[in-house]
């Protein structure tokens, strides 16, 4: 736990938040996994960007590509 949570902790168990130990312990364990819940949905998030970041710019590079092609072609059969 970082210091945060532990001065948190700390001041909730000496205004007799926490009945026992295993109170405690149990809230610990709850605000952990909430933590890493979080870290993986924001992985998540962030690959998911990064994957349709990726796919709009190929195909604007897709789009851009055969828009160069449609011209090219269009020219040739203007000078014939």
């Amino acid at each position: 736990i970082d210091r945060h949570l532990y001065h948190e902790l700390y001041l909730k168990a000496k205004g007799n938040v926490f009945k026992n130990k295993r109170v405690l312990m149990e809230f610990i364990h709850k605000r952990k996994a909430e933590k890493s819940r979080t870290k993986m949905l924001t992985d998540q998030a962030e690959a998911r960007r990064n994957r349709v970041k990726e796919a709009r710019r190929r195909r604007e590079e897709r789009i851009a590509t055969k828009k160069a092609e449609m011209l090219q072609a269009f020219q040739k059969e203007e000078e014939e």
